[in-house]
């Protein structure tokens, strides 16, 4: 019943006026006893508030969520997830406040779009992935408030609970979910991992790292992904993919890191890519699990940082 104003307007030209309107309807609802946020009855229609987010209408979702702010968690179960919709759109701020006066799970997986498909991840897992897939210019003011955004929330989720799920590449979505005639199909079970994408960042971020194998439960040696839309690519272990980060000094084959130069070798994001490789050796990569001639480079760290 609630949902009904809603729908009749949503596609209105004049949204700003229709909203107003529509937030005064549900309000008249509510107060005689109407559900304002029902569980849908087809798991892949998505609850009212969720809609409210993902089209960007702060006014109605901040109404429903003023008369009952669980709603939040409540909204997650089936999948569709408000806290996800704010981390895809670099909302950080609505984010925030979601965790901190709403309750939203910190740990529960939901629908992130992803280049046109809707993939499976956690909180933690997709603000990494926003982190890490910039579309715009790294060094411009966009670039940098996505990558502080990003940062804070990663650090804010993490003390709100939120862990490095190691069996994230078995997850399941839920039973319906994305395969509405209006919404694409999820793709395969998101097996991206956050650690591999903290170390994946350019440049990387050796805090994100450790805050992530300290405080998250990530393993340092476990494999995972950084890309999910390559099928080809092979999991790589957190080691691996930080000392490819690496622009090679000098005296080190330029073939392994792609054939890049050696010009940048002291550049910022260069030394936070060094860092990023002590990072992960003092928590406990083992470099006896790379190849050889990754494991000579590596290990030629291991020696500086001793004493």
């Amino acid at each position: 019943m609630a949902v009904l104003p809603f729908q009749s307007w949503i596609s209105e030209k004049d949204k700003p006026f229709w909203e107003e309107r529509c937030v005064q309807i549900l309000d008249t609802l509510s107060k005689t006893g109407i559900e304002l946020n029902p569980v849908p009855k087809i798991q892949s229609h998505p609850p009212l508030v969720y809609t409210a987010f993902e089209k960007g209408l702060q006014k109605l979702a901040d109404f429903l969520i003023s008369k009952s702010p669980s709603v939040i968690s409540t909204a997650e179960s089936p999948g569709f997830s408000p806290l996800l919709v704010c981390i895809e759109e670099g909302r950080w701020s609505r984010a925030t406040f979601l965790l901190e006066s709403c309750g939203a799970n910190p740990n529960r997986k939901g629908c992130f779009w992803d280049s046109g498909r809707k993939q499976f991840m956690s909180p933690l897992c997709a603000c990494l992935y926003k982190w890490k897939n910039l579309w715009v210019d790294a060094q411009s003011d966009a670039a940098r408030g996505i990558s502080e955004g990003a940062a804070g929330l990663v650090r804010l989720l993490v003390e709100k609970g939120a862990r490095c799920d190691p069996t994230e590449s078995g997850s399941e979505a839920p039973g319906g979910v994305g395969n509405a005639d209006s919404s694409p199909p999820l793709s395969a079970p998101a097996s991206l991992s956050p650690l591999l994408l903290a170390c994946s960042l350019n440049p990387p971020s050796p805090s994100t790292i450790r805050l992530l194998i300290s405080h998250a439960g990530a393993d340092p040696n476990l494999p995972g992904l950084v890309e999910e839309r390559l099928p080809d690519i092979e999991p790589s272990r957190p080691l691996e993919v930080a000392l490819r980060r690496i622009i090679p000094p000098p005296s080190v084959p330029n073939y392994l890191f792609g054939g890049r130069g050696n010009d940048s070798f002291l550049s910022a994001s260069n030394v936070q890519a060094i860092l990023a490789v002590s990072t992960l050796l003092e928590l406990g990569a083992r470099t006896g699990l790379l190849s050889e001639q990754l494991r000579a480079f590596a290990n030629m760290w291991t020696e500086l940082r001793s004493p």
